[in-house]
């Protein structure tokens, strides 16, 4: 979807160019790897030792190559590097500082390249606060993964306990409720220009009341 929206897949067949790409939070490294699949040169980015093996790991099994950046994403300092940069899933909102936010896109500016792409995946507030299921259960490979989910002072809070044999760990997340117009307003005041708003990973266009998603595609 993205590379379709933005159009960086057909100009790199075209080119016969290698394009780079950073993942932001990239977690477990699927997305990362599935860019370096594409022909990207994929940077991924995370905080967690942990999850950068994992994506190490991954990159290996399928073959490729992707480079692995462990910071904190407000302590981002690649300058003109990138031709895309991507956000995706909401990995967003966690501070609990405004500024620290803003710090983050502004980062991202800075590490694109002139024309660069950046992709901001949220979550839709009113859908969210329509919507939100405040208790789930389920089991992943034999352990059992409990969610608890509420609205409190602009953010949601997420208490998660896994169950592995009597084993109990606890998690706690929080991220801000960012509506739609503040996060546009944040991607702009970097300096971006908004390109595109999908409300889904279907690429259909946002609806600020029903849609789940807020994807922003912008343009440095």
């Amino acid at each position: 979807m993205i590379l379709d929206v933005t159009g960086l897949g057909a100009f790199a067949e075209e080119k016969k160019a290698t394009l780079s790409a950073l993942d932001i939070a990239c977690g477990a490294g699927r997305h990362a790897v599935e860019l370096a699949e594409q022909g990207f040169s994929v940077t991924a980015n995370d905080l967690s030792p942990f999850l950068l093996n994992e994506t190490a790991s991954l990159a290996e099994t399928h073959h490729v190559d992707v480079r692995l950046s462990q910071c904190d994403m407000r302590e981002i300092g690649f300058k003109e590097e990138f031709d895309l940069v991507v956000q995706l899933f909401t990995s967003f909102g966690y501070f609990q500082d405004h500024e620290d936010e803003q710090r983050v896109i502004t980062n991202v500016y800075r590490a694109l390249k002139t024309g660069g792409w950046y992709v901001l995946d949220f979550f839709n507030s009113n859908h969210v606060r329509k919507s939100l299921n405040p208790f789930s259960v389920r089991e992943i490979e034999g352990m059992s993964v409990v969610e608890e989910r509420r609205i409190q002072c602009g953010r949601v809070e997420k208490v998660i306990a896994l169950n592995e044999n009597g084993r109990v760990s606890e998690f706690k997340e929080s991220v801000r409720l960012y509506s739609y117009e503040e996060l546009e307003l944040m991607v702009a005041e970097a300096g971006f220009q908004i390109y595109k708003v999908l409300g889904n990973y279907d690429a259909d266009r946002f609806d600020p009341l029903t849609s789940p998603r807020v994807i922003i595609i912008a343009r440095k």
